[in-house]
């Protein structure tokens, strides 16, 4: 923000300052002297109090600028604690189920079609990774053992194939 232009101002900066005594002029009467000596510290407290302002004027942009900038930081670290939490609790949620889940995937390892069998095996496989799971890994394993060798089409086999490797076992 620009400051203001005071009006007694100098609009050149080559023009001589209001009451500044030219080298060798001399002062017409001693009232005219006075008034030129009293205007020079009247010149400098205007110069101080501008300068101050124009400081003044700099720091409350730059604080309204800062402060637009926070609140919008706020807003947005506000949604992404609150997708944090959902995220949180979506994991929780999901580790109380994952028992259920496994039960319903080793159901589908017994499923007629084949593209159930092949889903099952790989979410049976991802959730045996889990700590809470792990236990199942041999279970799984031998299932899907059986599974590869008795699979009639070539996806199905090569899908147990996988799982069995995803599960870190040899086929």
């Amino acid at each position: 923000m620009a400051a203001p232009k005071r009006p007694h101002a100098p609009a050149d900066a080559s023009a001589p300052r209001r009451g500044a005594i030219e080298p060798g002029e001399v002062p017409a009467t001693p009232v005219e002297a006075a008034a030129r000596d009293e205007a020079s510290p009247v010149e400098a407290v205007l110069d101080e109090w501008e300068s101050r302002y124009v400081r003044l004027a700099a720091d409350f942009e730059n604080f309204k600028r800062r402060k637009a900038q926070e609140l919008a930081d706020s807003g947005r670290y506000r949604n992404e604690d609150a997708a944090n939490s959902f995220y949180a609790r979506s994991i929780l949620g999901c580790i109380r189920v994952a028992p259920v889940l496994m039960k319903v995937m080793l159901e589908g390892l017994a499923n007629a079609s084949p593209r159930v069998r092949a889903c099952a095996a790989m979410g049976a496989v991802t959730l045996a990774k889990t700590d809470a799971l792990r236990g199942y890994a041999k279970e799984i394993e031998s299932r899907l053992l059986a599974l590869a060798r008795a699979a009639q089409d070539t996806d199905e086999r090569s899908a147990h194939v996988l799982a069995l490797g995803d599960l870190g076992c040899p086929p």
